[in-house]
């Protein structure tokens, strides 16, 4: 496709190909991180800098 076509099709090929796979590579990765979050059931953010003991509530929103 890279010899034979022009350069419009290349960046048709690239745009077409390239945003959808990214949005879903995002949304996967966002998913994932928010998962491992909730299993580790460690501290939040908050809860770490103010040193509260466990039972921590954790990570609620983020990652």
């Amino acid at each position: 496709m890279y010899f034979n076509s022009t350069l419009d099709e290349l960046v048709i090929f690239n745009v077409i190909l390239g945003f959808p796979v990214l949005i879903g590579v995002l949304t996967i990765s966002y998913i994932y991180g928010i998962t491992r979050l909730k299993k580790l059931k460690g501290p939040g953010i908050d809860e770490f800098r103010n040193q509260t003991p466990p039972p921590w509530k954790g990570q609620r929103k983020g990652f």
